[in-house]
């Protein structure tokens, strides 16, 4: 290729070399499918695979395996759907759950599909003439799975007397003293703060939600975590910042950490249920947007406000 701009970037212009790689791939895997008459589109293959692996899923299992965004596998599967690929039924033990199963003309495509993804799989080999690119490919996966590409970049801008790292083994005690400080300042604990606080691993990273710690010179004076809370949406919460390091700036630097992880990863919308005696919290929240709507029952009993920041605005 003769004057390649983005390669002439070099690491400026890596993202969107793979980009541009990945849009011609797909489209010539549409052009396949064209060609040989069937009729599925080129990103469905994951859902096939993961629901003739699985028998059944749920849009929920298939985002944590792909770490894809709801919306994402959502928009897949409502197209597989209209096409007649997928059943999908009420879960009998939780009605707002959906079963994902391939319908009746699925399982009778499966074994052309399967073909067809075979000789795929050769043509993506040989394209690659070693292994090394998957060796390096996962190198990059791992060290965006340590620290996302946002927070390397925010960090190189803004103060680097105040870091905002990824929750890691070892903050535990942190993200809890930090939070049962201001709890236990205005309100009592309650169950659900000693289940969060108390394992952070299994209810919320393991549910595929996210933590993150605010470090000043190496000492963690503040935190905040993201929940998945419905299909789109993200619940803000555990919100912290050390009574000694007020005032710098802190608070702010995690709601937009927050804020930018969650339009990153695709959610829609995200709420967080406060408190109207926390004043200084709920000016930070209305300064990024957020606005107040219906308070439905909750599992916090000091929760007397409920509030929203639309991302696709």
């Amino acid at each position: 290729m003769k004057n390649d701009y983005l390669k002439d970037l070099g690491y400026l212009g890596v993202i969107s070399r793979i980009k541009r790689l990945s849009d011609q791939t797909m489209a010539s895997g549409r052009a396949l499918y064209d060609h040989i008459d069937i009729g599925i589109e080129a990103n469905w293959f994951l859902i096939f695979r993961i629901i003739m692996e699985r028998g059944q899923t749920t849009v929920s299992e298939i985002a944590s395996v792909l770490h894809f965004a709801h919306p994402s596998v959502i928009n897949i599967v409502q197209k597989m759907d209209k096409s007649g690929y997928l059943q999908i039924t009420s879960d009998p033990s939780d009605n707002r759950k959906r079963v994902i199963k391939l319908s009746e003309k699925a399982l009778s495509q499966l074994p052309e599909m399967e073909r067809v993804w075979e000789a795929c799989e050769a043509g993506v080999k040989s394209i690659f003439q070693s292994d090394n690119f998957l060796a390096e490919l996962a190198k990059v996966e791992q060290a965006l799975a340590k620290e996302s590409f946002f927070h390397r970049v925010l960090n190189h801008l803004e103060d680097e007397e105040i870091a905002i790292k990824p929750f890691a083994k070892g903050d535990e005690r942190s993200f809890a003293d930090l939070n049962l400080e201001w709890i236990k300042s205005y309100f009592r604990v309650e169950p659900i703060d000693e289940k969060m606080l108390g394992n952070p691993e299994k209810h919320i990273r393991e549910k595929g939600g996210s933590i993150f710690m605010a470090k000043k010179q190496g000492v963690i004076v503040g935190t905040v975590a993201l929940l998945p809370a419905g299909e789109d949406e993200i619940e803000l919460g555990r919100m912290a910042v050390h009574p000694e390091f007020r005032g710098l700036g802190i608070g702010s630097k995690l709601l937009r950490t927050a804020i930018g992880f969650a339009r990153t990863n695709g959610s829609r919308c995200i709420i967080l249920y406060s408190n109207k005696r926390l004043k200084p919290a709920l000016h930070l929240y209305k300064k990024y947007g957020f606005e107040e709507v219906a308070l439905e029952q909750t599992e916090y009993k000091r929760a007397n406000i409920k509030m929203r920041l639309d991302l696709c605005g």
